[in-house]
């Protein structure tokens, strides 16, 4: 059903159906009332309890401690922030960037009184989240200094992006982590078993329109609607930035699979000390 509504609906109807449904739903009890604005911008779900998966994932696969200095890449209103903040004790840090200022200031409202806490809004062009933004995310430059992060992460950012663009994000989170820092993002990767799902109507999309020789989406109106890179292209990407898959790519459920760790492809990756 998914793939045939992103086949059929441009992305401006799909997002008012969904708009309809959560504010019908909300009216008659049959869901928690959200604002659609801030749904759209972050995804569904309980915000406090995605933050705490992050903590999860960032001490069990990486070994961060709670007094990591974190950077949020593609924060939205802070969906993460909240159980982050939980996680870190006084001495942590949590900054976030996003190209939406509508998110940022939602953040801002939410978490800015919270010390430990910043949030930056990043004017990058996205034909998904900031169509009219004037910096090219593959000349992006991330708002922090050389080797000043502990733990770095982009959640459902890479499937929005072309590959110049995840390029140049995992270049900048290489530069601004310090020694045996971690940087923990999500993806769709093209691969044997992936393109299988695929063409077998299992996987929860279908990356049918190629961009271009490594990567596919499943809009050709709106491309960064969704968008899978092969899995060569981006252990490549890795190991050109200087980091290490720490343990192994962990496949998503959006495979068909039934139990894995994510809906999206996970991969944790480390600066080395030396």
């Amino acid at each position: 059903m998914r793939n045939t509504i992103n086949a059929l609906l441009p992305r401006p109807a799909v997002r008012f159906a969904r708009r309809l449904w959560r504010g019908t739903a909300g009216v008659l009890g049959l869901a928690e009332a959200a604002d659609p604005a801030l749904a759209d911008l972050s995804g569904e779900g309980d915000w406090k309890a995605a933050g705490e998966a992050i903590a999860l994932w960032a001490r069990a696969l990486a070994g961060v401690q709670t007094n990591a200095r974190v950077l949020d890449i593609g924060c939205g209103p802070g969906r993460m922030a909240e159980g982050l903040l939980d996680w870190l004790d006084a001495d942590g840090r949590y900054m976030g960037f996003d190209p939406s200022a509508k998110a940022i200031k939602a953040a801002e409202t939410r978490l800015g009184s919270d010390s430990r806490a910043s949030f930056v809004h990043a004017d990058i062009f996205n034909t998904e989240y900031n169509p009219r933004g004037q910096a090219p995310d593959a000349e992006f430059v991330f708002p922090v200094e050389d080797d000043s992060i502990d733990f770095a992460f982009a959640t459902s950012v890479f499937t929005h992006m072309r590959i110049d663009g995840v390029r140049r994000y995992i270049d900048e989170a290489a530069r601004c982590l310090a020694p045996g820092g971690a940087f923990l993002f999500t993806i769709f990767l093209l691969d044997t078993q992936s393109r299988l799902a695929c063409e077998d109507g299992k996987a929860a999309y279908k990356f049918q329109h190629p961009i271009d020789e490594v990567s596919a989406t499943i809009d050709r109106r709106t491309p960064e609607r969704a968008i899978a890179h092969q899995r060569k292209v981006i252990r490549d990407a890795l190991q050109s930035a200087g980091l290490e898959i720490s343990d192994k790519i962990h496949a998503g459920t959006w495979r068909g699979l039934a139990n894995a760790m994510a809906f999206q492809d996970l991969i944790v990756a480390k600066k080395p000390v030396s």
